[in-house]
């Protein structure tokens, strides 16, 4: 799952190229365990699901059978 978070503290010596303010979509794991590190460091905004494997499925098309009649001679 991926964590949509805001930056309250500069990230950069935690290995993020982002200053103080910005937005990043990173590892819901890895937001965890950064706010266990520092709370003050981030805000989770949003949580963004994975998607469910039966919607991402191309859907199978179905013909119909052709039946063609026997021809009398």
């Amino acid at each position: 799952m991926k964590a949509v978070v805001k930056w309250l503290k500069s990230p950069i010596k935690y290995g993020f190229a982002k200053s103080m303010g910005d937005c990043s979509l990173i590892d819901k794991k890895r937001a965890d365990e950064l706010l266990e590190a520092d709370g003050k460091l981030l805000e989770i905004l949003e949580v963004e699901k994975p998607p469910k494997v039966k919607d991402t499925m191309a859907k199978k098309t179905y013909t119909r059978p052709v039946t063609r009649g026997k021809k009398d001679s």
